[in-house]
């Protein structure tokens, strides 16, 4: 079975300038225009992770008690007979600076599945909607605040590096091991992937490159997960900055 792949952080002392203007959150004007946003978009399953197919009831959204959380990214979206179905690929496993046991079995190994939620009302509204989705598919901002951890970024605004003062480095607050590519399982193949990248104030990874390569897609696997990933932002005079870091990511066989 494949083994969860191995992240090293290397933080590169200083930081740099670094401007990036965040898109508009999306208008939900229909219940069906907010379902057809989440298609293609990278997002934390709780709960579900160590099974291909699941289904829930609305109303028991809050009862859940399975923990086996995944990054997952929603390849379709199906709304209708007052459910909604999710198809989802699975792209990386979590873990938080809290280090909470995932409770996940068949070491969370599905490469893909279906998540519905069912019972949903004939007249529900995208706002209702929305709120019944994130219980089981969340940003990592809602993930970060259902794990209970501080996450208070700062706006990209072209931070400029500050003539003196201590430097504090960023720390990973949420981060995503990418998984095996289908042509490195079939192969056996492993190794690590070194890739670097950005932290900017807002706690998010920007322009990443590999910077040393693994090939049979894995530096793909790595890079799909990047967007996942969170930190509490470097800073330097006590200001957030932007800081540069190189990641090792290693994809290990048992």
């Amino acid at each position: 079975m494949p083994k969860p792949a191995q992240i090293f952080l290397i933080m590169l002392l200083g930081t740099v300038a670094f401007t990036q203007t965040a898109a508009p959150a999306p208008t939900m004007a229909t219940s069906d225009e907010y379902l057809h946003s989440l298609t293609g978009q990278k997002l934390i399953m709780l709960h579900f992770g160590d099974t291909d197919h699941s289904k829930v009831k609305k109303s028991d959204l809050h009862k859940v008690k399975i923990s086996c959380d995944s990054a997952v990214q929603i390849q379709a979206v199906h709304y209708k007979k007052r459910e909604v179905t999710f198809e989802w690929i699975q792209i990386g496993t979590l873990e938080t600076k809290n280090n909470i046991p995932r409770n996940c079995r068949d070491n969370n190994t599905h490469p893909k599945g279906t998540l519905t939620i069912t019972e949903l009302a004939a007249d529900e509204t995208a706002a209702s909607l929305a709120e019944s989705v994130s219980k089981v598919l969340q940003t990592p901002e809602q993930y970060l605040a259902t794990e209970g951890i501080s996450f208070n970024p700062q706006p990209e605004s072209g931070v400029q590096r500050p003539a003196s003062g201590g430097f504090v480095p960023p720390k990973v607050l949420l981060s995503v091991d990418g998984v095996f590519s289908q042509e490195s399982l079939r192969s056996k193949y492993a190794g690590a992937v070194m890739v670097s990248f950005i932290v900017g104030t807002d706690g998010c990874a920007h322009q990443p490159k590999i910077s040393r390569p693994l090939g049979m897609g894995l530096d793909e696997q790595a890079l799909a997960v990047l967007p996942l990933w969170r930190f509490q932002p470097a800073s330097k005079d006590g200001k957030p900055v932007a800081a540069s870091m190189n990641m090792e990511m290693s994809f290990n066989l048992y």
